[in-house]
């Protein structure tokens, strides 16, 4: 069995800071409080792992994504229906990636590595009581939060796989970018030089890790019941 294997603490990041931008994931204005508890927002076909998202779910994964990224302001407001339409875009192509990963039984997190990015998140918030209402506000433990940290590697993990050799950046294109803004950079080519190769592998990370989820998300079989915005259960009939 193919281990987990983190990757780079830089890398990393930009990674899942591609993944949260290529759903247009931000926190919007708070929401107005609604009359309904729960409902099942889609059922992803095919998979095991996630199959039925609810909207708590889907609040829940979003918020985290976000905290996750720096917007600690979604540990304290509602998300609009436009941040939860993105969130149930990244959540479809989460789901389908661990769905092909559970195919070879590849990129499963140890128990260790799940502890860290538990403490990691723990640590986004100023105290202990400040992470305990975010729990509470979702309804969740530190077992749910748990199982949606490793089902965020996971996916990360597959699609960092499927991009990495795409997303290596050349001095070629590092010296033309240079050149192409030399006036507005601030420093020589061998000062700035590892700067600018971060910056364009971040770029090229972005652009496909944004490619590959409208792909995911365009190939998934999804049935939406009653997606973010909608009118009703299955007013769109699915797709």
């Amino acid at each position: 069995m193919k281990r987990f294997r983190p990757g780079g603490g830089g890398r990393a990041r930009a990674l899942a800071a591609a993944l949260v931008a290529a759903g247009r994931l931000a926190w919007g204005q708070a929401a107005e409080p609604g009359q309904v508890i729960d409902r099942i927002v889609a059922v992803v076909e095919k998979v095991e792992d996630g199959r039925v998202i609810t909207l708590s779910d889907l609040r829940f994964e979003a918020a985290i994504a976000l905290v996750k990224r720096g917007g600690m302001q979604a540990a304290d407001v509602e998300l609009d229906d436009q941040a939860l339409r993105a969130a149930l875009t990244l959540a479809v192509a989460q789901r389908v990636l661990i769905a092909e990963a559970d195919k070879v039984g590849a990129f499963q997190p140890d128990e260790g590595e799940l502890d860290a990015a538990l403490r990691a998140f723990e640590r986004r918030f100023d105290s202990e009581a400040a992470f305990q209402r975010f729990l509470v506000k979702h309804d969740a433990d530190r077992a749910a939060l748990r199982e949606v940290l490793r089902r965020t590697l996971r996916a990360e993990r597959v699609l960092e796989g499927r991009i990495r050799l795409r997303a290596q950046v050349s001095e070629v294109e590092v010296r033309h970018y240079f050149d192409e803004h030399q006036q507005e950079l601030n420093g020589t080519y061998e000062q700035i030089r590892q700067a600018l190769r971060d910056k364009l592998l971040r770029d090229k990370f972005a652009a496909l890790v944004a490619a590959e989820v409208a792909r995911l998300e365009k190939a998934a079989e999804v049935r939406m019941v009653a997606p973010p915005g909608g009118s009703g259960p299955a007013d769109e009939g699915g797709r």
